[in-house]
């Protein structure tokens, strides 16, 4: 029997990797009231203003996906024919450039979409995006 081995020319113990934080996903979104959510959310917040705040989202209406990156900047980007996940990987990516051309140090970036957060967290390579995403941050905080 053969066995085929896939491998990652990327070597990701070089990179430095992104904390990602589920405290506010502790949270039921069926049995938590929005305003709870607001008060959990700004509770994290507090220990941030010394950071550059963003946030990403993909959605998708009338069979069109956006992923929309929102910083200093406002990038937006139709990816069509794409799920919401991948919008949501691409609105990360998006974020990450706009990082990079900021002269800000120190940011975070807010994202609903759990699913992008634990193939980040948990180095799910089946897509690119998630490989561009860690190459990139770990570009952004080496520079």
């Amino acid at each position: 029997m053969l066995a085929v081995i896939s491998h990652c020319s990327a070597r990701l113990w070089l990179y430095a990797l992104p904390s990602v934080d589920f405290t506010l996903h502790a949270f039921g979104k069926s049995d938590t009231s929005p305003d709870i959510f607001k008060s959990k959310f700004l509770d994290l917040c507090e220990n941030l203003h010394d950071y550059l705040q963003m946030y990403t989202d993909g959605s998708e209406a009338n069979d069109k996906v956006d992923a929309a990156a929102v910083g200093q900047d406002i990038i937006s980007s139709i990816t069509n024919q794409a799920s919401i996940f991948m919008a949501e990987l691409v609105s990360l990516n998006l974020l990450l450039s706009i990082i990079r051309r900021s002269k800000h140090k120190k940011f975070v970036i807010f994202s609903d979409s759990l699913s992008s957060l634990l193939d980040i967290r948990n180095i799910h390579l089946e897509t690119g995006y998630i490989l561009k995403f860690i190459r990139e941050y770990a570009h952004v905080v080496n520079s």
